[in-house]
């Protein structure tokens, strides 16, 4: 999975657990403060501390979605 933070984009293995009342693969993910790009089978992942600095990002000096990740890549 690819796990977008601060300070770059990371490739981490996510392991989802398995028990037989878990919580579905979204619900951990959000449990562990990441935000999945989807609800069905997520690969990619945004932390909250990136989401934060994207929205101060954007209201600040109004910079776009692609400049900000440009300037995380």
């Amino acid at each position: 999975m690819s796990v977008v933070h601060t300070n770059g984009v990371h490739e981490v293995k996510v392991i989802y657990c398995a028990c037989l009342d878990h919580k579905q693969d979204f619900m951990q993910l959000f449990a562990n403060r990441l935000f999945p790009s989807t609800i069905t089978q997520p690969r990619l992942a945004f932390t909250f501390d990136v989401l934060k600095d994207f929205h101060i990002h954007s209201l600040t000096s109004k910079k776009s979605a692609f400049d900000y990740m440009r300037s995380i890549r």
